[in-house]
């Protein structure tokens, strides 16, 4: 998703039992200047990864049983998670007024076509928002 105008750029649709983690780097285009996500991506080698590329990691830092969360991590979720938010806004778009809240079909290429119909509407109705409004 575009941090600048919120519009779905990259979608990625898989069977349940694929993890979404195993999707992360064919989402990236490579001009990314820093990248969002949730605790799920949490991994220091995608970390290392993203900076040697010269993308700026800024994915929440997950906690372990042994190895629980440090000050400095805490408070940079916190950061983190005001920008990251705005990613849940298509789903709950999608949920509420799309009423789009399970996959319908047993056939795989009909579900992955009515979520890519989905996410297309968020989008369209995204891009009405950013057009100026014509002066009266």
């Amino acid at each position: 998703m575009d941090d600048q105008t919120d519009v779905i750029h990259t979608a990625e649709f898989t069977s349940a039992n694929v993890h979404d983690s195993n999707k992360f780097d064919d989402l990236l285009f490579g001009t990314e200047k820093q990248v969002h996500a949730d605790k799920g991506y949490a991994n220091k080698e995608r970390r290392i990864a993203l900076q040697k590329a010269g993308i700026v990691p800024k994915i929440m830092h997950k906690g372990y049983g042994n190895r629980p969360l440090t000050k400095k991590q805490i408070v940079q979720n916190k950061i983190f998670f005001r920008t990251r938010n705005a990613v849940e806004k298509p789903f709950a778009f999608m949920t509420v007024v799309l009423n789009y809240t399970r996959c319908r079909y047993y056939d795989f290429k009909r579900n992955r076509f009515q979520f890519s119909m989905a996410a297309l509407v968020y989008n369209i109705r995204q891009m009405i928002t950013l057009t100026p409004k014509r002066a009266r």
